[in-house]
């Protein structure tokens, strides 16, 4: 991304900063936020790119986040509202920055869900989660109890934020510039 703090990066660590301060009070990431950001990306969107390729950045960005979030929220390794913030923040971003800021997320969020884990000295049901989890995925279409003993399972190990690694992920990536 390697660009001086732009309209975009102010906006994606504003809707960053409530997120991670929303999460961390309610675990809940409020859809007025999210719906800000994806109304405020469309003009910036037309502004940088000009109308049909800023219509296309910011469709293809919003898409990017949907289609690399919602399988984390069908394994149920994140909330909805994690799903919709990336969707905003890929509309901000266009789908080329929104792959980095992507992989940036998932990784921050494995070292967050890991500390997590540490810190609750439930690292071997954390191992047996994710075991469970790619199990789930693989037959749930056949067998319902899969569902439940996975549900039951995740309960006994926590979660975290998300929103928590999205914002370390927009600190790192847009402030820190690598």
């Amino acid at each position: 991304m390697n660009l001086p703090l732009s309209i975009n990066s102010i906006v994606i660590l504003l809707l960053a900063g409530i997120a991670t301060v929303t999460d961390l009070r309610a675990r809940r990431i409020p859809n007025w936020l999210v719906a800000a950001g994806i109304t405020v990306a469309l003009p910036i969107q037309f502004a940088s790119n000009g109308a049909l390729p800023g219509l296309g950045a910011w469709s293809a960005g919003a898409a990017v986040g949907l289609a690399l979030f919602l399988p984390g929220y069908w394994l149920r390794m994140m909330g909805a509202g994690d799903v919709k913030l990336m969707m905003a923040i890929g509309a901000l971003l266009g789908p080329l920055d929104m792959l980095r800021f992507s992989l940036f997320t998932y990784a921050f969020g494995g070292v967050c869900a890991l500390l997590a884990l540490l810190w609750r000295r439930q690292l071997r049901a954390g191992f047996n989660n994710i075991r469970l989890m790619l199990t789930t995925a693989l037959v749930s279409r056949q067998h319902s109890d899969a569902k439940q003993l996975f549900a039951a399972s995740v309960a006994t190990t926590g979660s975290i934020p998300y929103a928590v690694p999205i914002a370390i992920t927009a600190v790192y990536l847009l402030l820190l510039n690598p």
